[in-house]
C-alpha cells in the first residue's frame, strides 16, 4: 500500500471518528461548534465524502 493510500485511509477514520463525535452533540453545541469551525456542507456529508474518496482510491 502506498503511502498516499495508507494516509487517506487513516483520514478516513479520523473523519469517521469526529462523525461519531458531532452525531452525539446537542444541537446547541453543534451551532456553537459550526461558527468557530464552519464547513461548506453538513458535516456528516463531509465524513462520507472523505469516506467515498478513500474507496474509490482503493479500488484503483
Amino acid at each position: 500500500m502506498s503511502e498516499l493510500k495508507r494516509e487517506l485511509q487513516e483520514f478516513s477514520r479520523a473523519a469517521n471518528e469526529l462523525k461519531a463525535v458531532w452525531n452525539k452533540m446537542s444541537d446547541l453545541d453543534r451551532k456553537e461548534s459550526l461558527k468557530e469551525y464552519p464547513f461548506a456542507e453538513d458535516f456528516p456529508k463531509v465524513a462520507n465524502d472523505i469516506k467515498k474518496w478513500n474507496d474509490a482510491v482503493h479500488e484503483l
